[in-house]
């Protein structure tokens, strides 16, 4: 509800957008936030933010507990692709699974 944009992030970048809305120690939101409101490339707010970029592909579902940094680079970007899942149905236990260590 504060900009358009950042309510833009709920269809293009939930992963982000989960992320602004709980915050975590040690990583700089409000600098997050502001790059999303003002137009900044979404590689660059998720930099910010300390998310993942590959995380966007994931669906709001698999978003329940603080995102943890987690690695990104351009080759895991290609690879992680082939290890999520297909159908949104199935984020809330790959949740389950990154949140207890498995």
């Amino acid at each position: 509800m504060r900009h358009t944009r950042a309510a833009d992030l709920a269809v293009s970048f939930p992963a982000l957008l989960f992320a602004l809305a709980v915050p975590r120690v040690g990583v700089a939101s409000a600098s997050a936030l502001a790059c999303v409101i003002d137009g900044r490339s979404l590689a660059g707010a998720a930099a910010a933010a300390g998310v993942a970029l590959w995380l966007r592909k994931l669906p709001p579902e698999a978003f329940t507990s603080p995102i943890t940094r987690l690695p990104d680079d351009e080759l895991l970007r290609r690879q992680i692709a082939n290890h999520l899942p297909q159908s949104p149905k199935l984020a809330p236990v790959l949740a389950e699974i990154s949140s207890c260590g498995c």
